[in-house]
């Protein structure tokens, strides 16, 4: 892409646009700041690849040693090993005072939150919880915003307007 004309991989750099967008609304500067992007939105589709839909209905699927539940386990796997170093990071940092604990962010509430015994959630159960945020709005917003900006290059006369109302609002 150079100047105004060019091409891309619309679904590729929409999905890395939501992954970055989705850290920063629920996890603040943590996740956003230490996480690649590209190679983080990469694991999520290779868990998306595995899934077996029928294995809603017949859940013993699941628990089949397919080549993709494999994968799967490998991209699992290195997603946990990558946002364990964050959230530990995080950890560190708020031992020693460094973040505010009183932060309004997903993973400080993950961090901080507790079962009706009184203990908090495991390392392994915060990182199961943040890729299961993701991995829920992920795909849908970059289908959906990749669809929308391609129709909008399809028609014209509906991205003038577009462009125009941002033009309006943002200035």
């Amino acid at each position: 892409w150079k100047g105004n004309s060019g091409e891309i991989n619309l679904l590729a750099e929409m999905s890395a646009l939501i992954i970055n967008t989705a850290c920063q609304c629920l996890f603040g500067d943590d996740l956003r700041k230490q996480l690649n992007p590209d190679r983080f939105a990469d694991l999520l589709a290779q868990m998306e690849a595995s899934l077996i839909p029928a294995a809603v209905f017949v859940p013993a699927l699941g628990y089949i040693p397919f080549p993709a539940a494999h994968e799967r386990n490998l991209a699992r796997n290195e997603l946990i090993d990558m946002l364990s170093k964050i959230v530990e990071n995080r950890q560190e940092r708020e031992e020693k005072g460094d973040v505010d604990t009183h932060a309004s962010d997903l993973l400080n509430g993950l961090m901080n939150a507790r079962y009706s015994d009184g203990s908090h959630m495991t390392l392994h159960e915060v990182c199961g919880m943040i890729i299961a945020a993701m991995f829920a709005g992920q795909h849908t917003s970059t289908v959906t915003s990749s669809w929308t900006l391609m129709l909008l290059m399809c028609n014209p006369d509906y991205l003038k307007r577009v462009m125009q109302e941002q033009r309006d609002v943002l200035g």
